[in-house]
């Protein structure tokens, strides 16, 4: 592992992102949504990607890859970390969806290339980084009120790198950002777009539910098998 090797790919993927609109993209009948998580004190790396229809936020597929994890925790440098195992899920999926939620940064990143933005460019997919927690970029304190919004700015240049939403009353911000061949406009409209009531958007919710196997998880497994009975 050489991080000056990691971080140079990092700055020429980065040149290759698109952050604007596919001329052929539509509405999406088919997002996805990804969760990575770590177990055995780091050493195995376990990702779900779930296929949910839109509107209507059915359960169409999901699919969850334990491998062991072939690189520690480096600030920065965490899409090498998590890509492995999200590329084999994403294999394993057969219903692709037209859109991907990820569980992390895209262009939000100090060097413009986030978990999103890998799974992006090398999946050659639209993606969108929903971000828990800030990792790169300065914003204006978003108001208490819910679908309060800021742009997140560059550290260094003040360009727009995507934003800070209030997705939920009393409930800590997301930061979103484009990730690949979407524009900051329009990934911060589907994320609201996928809002249902929760701090997370519904594809990124599902996500951590099958990979952790909360009890959300279990209520669609059961109201799928009722759906087919």
């Amino acid at each position: 592992m050489n991080l000056a090797q990691l971080k140079q790919l990092q700055l020429d993927y980065a040149h290759r992102i698109i952050l604007h609109d596919d001329v052929g993209f539509k509405t999406p009948t088919l997002i996805g949504g990804t969760d990575v998580g770590f177990e055995n004190n780091g050493g195995i790396t376990r990702a779900a990607i779930v296929v949910l229809s839109y509107p209507s936020f059915e359960l169409v597929e999901y699919q969850v890859v334990k491998i062991p994890t072939t690189m520690p925790y480096i600030p920065g440098y965490l899409s090498f970390r998590e890509f492995p195992a999200l590329a084999l899920a994403w294999q394993k999926i057969t219903c692709k969806p037209e859109l991907l939620l990820v569980d992390g940064q895209g262009v939000a990143h100090p060097r413009q290339f986030g978990i999103a933005s890998h799974l992006g460019l090398l999946l050659d997919i639209p993606t969108i980084g929903v971000a828990k927690r800030r990792l790169y970029g300065q914003y204006e304190p978003v108001a208490q009120v819910p679908l309060s919004c800021q742009p997140l700015l560059d550290n260094h240049n003040n360009t727009l790198i995507g934003h800070v939403l209030r997705s939920k009353a009393k409930c800590n911000p997301l930061f979103i950002s484009s990730g690949h061949r979407i524009s900051q406009r329009s990934a911060l409209n589907w994320v609201i777009l996928c809002l249902n009531g929760y701090r997370l958007p519904e594809p990124t919710r599902f996500a951590d539910a099958v990979a952790s196997n909360k009890p959300l998880f279990q209520k669609l497994l059961a109201k799928s098998a009722n759906a087919t009975a």
